[in-house]
């Protein structure tokens, strides 16, 4: 444990962690290996994750089921799997009034690859709605 007693030094030392907080917030965030991460998206419209071979994924999407819009997505070239979940219902989040469709990704490959997805009533008819994860295997 490093103990500061130099205001300077302080000011310093909370800068040099704001400035990494920030960095970390920018990049994503990382996985051990064998680890499985969990991201839910609420408004965004891209993220992006750092994960360490092999490794699981759990991304939510909000999605009103009851509207009959929901989320499609392109595959990830060759670096994951990806099945589409179960939709999680509004009683078991903390959002009572949305509803989150699940896509699990199981990675095994290093490489970076990004997955789109389109939230929209049919699979031809115009999203209003993107989001892109962009998943970096090491």
């Amino acid at each position: 444990m490093v103990t500061i007693t130099n205001s300077k030094k302080l000011r310093r030392a909370v800068a040099i962690i704001a400035a990494a907080s920030l960095i970390f917030d920018l990049v994503g965030c990382a996985a051990k290996a064998g680890e499985s991460v969990e991201i839910t998206v609420h408004e965004q419209t891209k993220g992006s994750v750092r994960l360490k071979a092999p490794a699981r994924l759990i991304l939510k999407l909000p999605a009103q089921v009851s509207t009959g819009f929901i989320w499609t997505a392109n595959e990830p070239v060759h670096l994951c799997a990806m099945h589409e979940g179960k939709m999680e219902d509004a009683s078991s989040n903390s959002d009572a009034n949305i509803n989150y469709q699940v896509f699990e990704l199981t990675c095994s490959h290093t490489g970076t690859t990004s997955v789109a997805f389109d939230y929209a009533r049919e699979a031809n008819s115009p999203p209003i709605k993107h989001y892109v994860l962009t998943v970096e295997i090491y």
